[in-house]
């Protein structure tokens, strides 16, 4: 299965630039970080891999812990991060 963003469209470079800026934006709407160092860690292997199962290798983890992971970013943003 492949991920992509729903909210931006482009390289991989340009989608990483991008979630910067989203990350800037969550920080000052919300008044502080709202993801955790490992939920961007996972974000981003995500998209360096272009799948789930590729990032939770790349990782050394399993697939289903970096899907819950995921999950729970995603819940705590409010927004989904990929569609899937």
């Amino acid at each position: 299965m492949h991920y992509d963003t729903p909210f931006f469209q482009g390289t991989r470079k340009r989608l990483l630039r991008q979630w910067r800026v989203w990350r800037q934006h969550i920080s000052r709407t919300y008044g502080g970080s709202s993801m955790r160092a490992r939920q961007l860690e996972v974000f981003c292997a995500i998209m360096r891999e272009g799948s789930l199962t590729s990032a939770a290798k790349s990782l050394n983890t399993s697939q289903p812990a970096l899907s819950q992971l995921l999950r729970h970013a995603e819940d705590e943003l409010g927004f989904a991060l990929f569609n899937r």
